[in-house]
């Protein structure tokens, strides 16, 4: 029951973050697959908790999800050419 409870808060806190995030103006276009990453954490806690040990090929999965939320999150400077 303990376990369930807690999976319940953090999923209902992850989506609050979301929320809030999106209301302080961040794109859902960058937001929202952002929040695929959230296994990234559950992997960390299973190697600091569980002592996990990942195989190449996993580490190599990790670094490629970072590498692709960096990619989304990133921006370009404004080239001065305004659209009226």
């Amino acid at each position: 029951m303990f376990i369930g409870t807690l999976a319940g808060i953090t999923n209902g806190l992850g989506a609050w973050f979301l929320f809030a995030s999106l209301e302080s103006g961040a794109k859902a276009s960058v937001a929202v697959p952002l929040t695929a990453l959230n296994p990234l954490l559950t992997i960390l806690l299973a190697m600091i908790f569980l002592a996990e040990r990942l195989t190449p090929l996993q580490w190599v999965g990790i670094v490629l999800a970072i590498i692709a939320g960096a990619m989304i999150s990133y921006e370009t400077a404004e080239t001065g050419v305004h659209q009226t």
